[in-house]
């Protein structure tokens, strides 16, 4: 996903290279009707983000680690993006098991590697984007957590997380399907799974 410049006035971009990074929010923005090829279908999207301890910012006041977001269709076929960048980070793929309903609350507080580039915007100017993923090596450690975790789907409604959402993503959400014409049935996701990973895996 193309990240979204910060339009205040300490805006930081993070460098192209290799981070470790720790995912922090997952917000699932819902499901909204795209053309493809002609085409319309229908696409359900989840934005993950990670902070990166060793770069620091101070913003309000306050020093922070600068953090990454990348937006994906939120599907695990194998063709998909959110799949790819999932069995990296895991180093190993899914189990039949776990594609039948994977939770993807399980990415928070989970650390990995981020491939960051540079890519222009529209308007020319440059932006941070994530383009790869991967687990951490051996010996490789990440700073303990910063920001508090943070997860929210469409589904959920108008709750107080929503509420501490920034605008643009609340204007978002309100142009998903499942707020402008719910289904009879809304999914509401798969239920967590109590089997434990492996502890050599990330989640």
């Amino acid at each position: 996903m193309i990240i979204a410049k910060n339009k205040s006035s300490d805006f930081y971009r993070v460098p192209p290279g290799t981070y470790i990074g720790r995912c922090y929010s997952v917000i699932d923005f819902g499901t909204y009707a795209t053309a493809f090829q002609g085409k319309e279908r229908m696409r359900r999207e989840v934005r993950l983000t990670w902070e990166i301890p060793s770069e620091q910012i101070v913003r309000d006041g306050e020093q922070k680690p600068a953090s990454l977001s990348k937006t994906y269709t939120l599907s695990l076929n194998e063709k998909s993006a959110l799949r790819k960048d999932l069995e990296s980070w895991r180093g190993k793929p899914f189990s039949e098991e776990e594609l039948d309903g994977f939770d993807l609350a399980k990415l928070l507080g989970a650390a990995c590697t981020l491939t960051v580039s540079e890519k222009p915007r529209m308007d020319g100017a440059l932006q941070a984007v994530i383009t790869g993923i991967g687990r951490l090596g051996k010996g490789m450690e990440c700073a303990p957590r910063y920001n508090p975790t943070f997860e929210y789907s469409a589904t959920e409604g108008r709750t107080a997380k929503y509420d501490s959402l920034p605008e643009w993503a609340r204007e978002k959400i309100s142009r998903c399907m499942e707020w402008t014409a719910p289904p009879p049935d809304v999914a509401h996701g798969p239920e967590e799974s109590t089997e434990q990973p492996a502890d050599d895996v990330p989640f």
